[in-house]
């Protein structure tokens, strides 16, 4: 119970400050509990961040996990799984994606899981272009690589709208009538995937 205080605490204090600047005292103060509660629990900042980092990935997993059963669509899912990764990311500031890199294996567990993620939407923008929504430019691989490189560097500037007027330029004609149903329905999706996890 008071390990998963401690946790959510970090998350609150990662999420504005990044991991640099989190003491363990600030950690104990917020939590509301004593430094030797905090390091009981923790074997410093690197074990408490591995802990996180696990939750919080699980989190996300479990989310991707409702993504695929609830979608009608592989771009229903492509859309969610998109719009997921983007909230994400930009719950944390910029320092902490900084400071996680003086993790060595926790950063690699974290590069590894988003590169999972990655592949994921691969795989869901070749099915697009194998259902018809997506523009098939005879590459379907290449493309699908090429184009969810470029959403992820968008994922870092611009916001998730810019990368939806970006999936919708490759749509055809009858992903145009998807994407509008999808748009049309996103917020009961989004709760629906809330309800789940």
């Amino acid at each position: 119970m008071i390990r998963r205080q401690i946790i959510q605490t970090a998350e609150n204090i990662f999420s504005e400050n990044g991991i640099s600047k989190v003491k363990m005292e600030q950690l104990a103060i917020e939590t509301g509990v004593s430094v030797e509660v905090v390091n009981a629990e923790f074997d410093g900042m690197s074990d408490l961040l591995s802990e996180f980092l696990q939750h919080k990935l699980s989190e996300i997993e479990t989310a991707l996990s409702a993504i695929q059963d609830i979608s009608e669509s592989a771009l229903e899912a492509l859309v969610l799984t998109l719009q997921k990764s983007f909230k994400g990311k930009s719950s944390f500031c910029d320092e902490f994606y900084d400071d996680l890199s003086k993790y060595p294996s926790i950063h690699k567990q974290f590069i590894s899981f988003r590169i999972k993620v990655q592949n994921t939407c691969v795989d869901y923008f070749i099915e697009c272009i194998n259902d018809g929504y997506f523009i098939n430019n005879g590459n379907k691989e290449r493309m699908a690589m090429i184009y969810m490189e470029e959403i992820s560097n968008l994922a870092t500037k611009f916001r998730y709208e810019v990368v939806r007027t970006m999936l919708k330029g490759i749509c055809t004609p009858l992903g145009m009538i998807e994407a509008k149903r999808i748009q049309e329905n996103i917020e009961a999706k989004k709760l629906e995937i809330e309800t789940i996890q």
